[in-house]
């Protein structure tokens, strides 16, 4: 099976996306939280459906963090475009988990030049 061409502003199921992983790992505008978070999002969808639903604790806990810097990562990404969250609520009115979803950016797979002391190479980032 073919991956899916990618559109900037595009949902997408990051599923077995190994190649948008590598494009997250390797943007120099996330930081390690917040690309250890996506990846953590990442490993909680599945085939079908292009989202995930853990709990900030939850989160936090797959990434080895408090529950404060899981939302402090989680509001990175969003402030980055590469997911946005939806809030849910149970008959009652109870906030649930939120829904996350996942967002193409194409600054990720943009090349961009980086002027080091030893000259100017391209490297993958955003």
């Amino acid at each position: 099976m073919g991956k899916e061409k990618l559109c900037d502003g595009q949902l997408f199921n990051p599923w077995h996306r190994f190649d948008v992983a590598k494009e997250i790992r390797a943007s120099r505008a996330l930081t390690m939280g917040a690309k250890v978070t996506w990846e953590a999002l990442m490993d909680r969808t599945r085939a079908t459906q292009n989202y995930c639903f853990p709990s900030y604790r939850k989160i936090g806990e797959d990434i080895g963090a408090s529950t404060r810097n899981a939302k402090r990562y989680v509001r990175q990404l969003v402030k980055s475009g590469l997911i946005r969250t939806q809030h849910s609520y149970a008959d009652e009115g109870r906030q649930r988990s939120n829904r996350f979803q996942f967002i193409y950016r194409e600054f990720l797979a943009a090349r961009v030049t980086d002027s080091s002391p030893g000259g100017t190479k391209s490297v993958t980032g955003g």
